[in-house]
């Protein structure tokens, strides 16, 4: 679902709730127990911008409720009950039904739960699937990921971002530990910056929980993996990349970041890729591109769609830049 249509970050939500209450070992809460997690820890965020540039909310949205009772929800540590009952009006009619939509290409012959009446209460009953996924070695892994694709798809909200980020992306800033966006306004530039650290988990998730060079569990290592350069950086520096294809590619850019185990970025150092690490890599950002998120926009301006044509030209150019691919 992390890969699916996440245009609202009230599927993040949903998902924290879902794992949070699913990991306690109960195939089922009540609809009001989902919404006492869902509910803060949308609150718990510092900025909750989902709308659709709608400037007026009726006083009974669930966001105009939200920002009401955001303030009293914090300073208790739990939802009040006019937050609740706006989230268990909401979510059956909203969230509840949109995140299992996926985009055209993703298999899926299940649901995570269903929303059942059960003596007058509406319940939430875990699938199997659910419940295998909560109860995982690799959770941490996953609510990491989770939050990392809450954070860069929470950023395009921003009114600064929100007309032409689906059109630029995200670029990596110069001492890559950023990820930003950059617009002009009246000759100078106006950003906005995220710590790389924090898509770190992000890309993660399109390598499938796997270190991209050893394919071994990156678990236990989900918040200090290094970032690595499919193609070098030094590269650059030593001028050995020569080809006109080069000419405007940026190659500390998202599409040439992958997530590795330290001692295997160490191993590889300047050694140039392989024809199976381009493959893999042409699979992770064709994965990373068909999801709904800003880092799939960031990907496909520098690959385009179907990226055949792109990934002929990089291996042709490595190779009359001497390298044996």
């Amino acid at each position: 679902m992390l890969l699916g249509n996440n245009t609202r970050t009230y599927k993040f939500a949903l998902g924290h709730a879902l794992l949070e209450c699913a990991s306690r070992g109960k195939t089922s809460v009540t609809l009001e127990d989902l919404a006492m997690s869902y509910s803060l820890e949308i609150a718990k965020h510092d900025e909750y911008p989902q709308g659709s540039g709608v400037d007026e909310q009726s006083p009974t949205d669930f966001l105009a409720i939200l920002e009401r009772e955001r303030a009293a929800t914090l300073d208790a540590g739990q939802p009040t009950e006019a937050l609740v009952d706006a989230a268990v009006r909401t979510m059956p009619g909203m969230v509840m039904q949109k995140f299992h939509n996926v985009p055209t290409g993703f298999v899926r012959d299940f649901e995570f739960y269903k929303l059942e009446k059960v003596n007058g209460i509406q319940e939430v009953h875990f699938s199997d699937q659910l419940m295998q996924v909560a109860s995982s070695p690799a959770l941490t892994v996953l609510n990491d990921e989770l939050s990392a694709r809450w954070e860069v798809v929470q950023a395009s909200f921003s009114p600064d971002i929100r007309g032409t980020f689906q059109y630029q992306g995200l670029v990596v800033s110069a001492d890559r530990e950023f990820l930003e966006h950059v617009r002009v306004v009246q000759g100078s530039n106006v950003g906005r910056r995220r710590a790389i650290s924090k898509t770190r988990p992000s890309l993660t998730g399109f390598q499938e929980g796997l270190c991209f060079h050893c394919k071994q569990t990156l678990l236990g290592a989900a918040r200090t993996p290094h970032v690595d350069h499919v193609i070098a950086r030094a590269y650059v520096e030593r001028n050995f990349l020569k080809s006109d294809f080069w000419r405007g590619v940026d190659i500390d850019g998202v599409w040439n970041l992958v997530v590795s185990h330290a001692h295997c970025n160490i191993e590889k150092r300047d050694k140039p890729p392989t024809a199976k690490m381009l493959q893999d890599l042409r699979e992770r950002n064709d994965l990373a591109i068909r999801s709904n998120v800003p880092i799939s926009q960031t990907i496909r301006l520098v690959t385009n769609s179907p990226s055949d044509r792109f990934y002929g030209q990089l291996t042709n150019a490595l190779r009359e830049s001497g390298f044996a691919v």
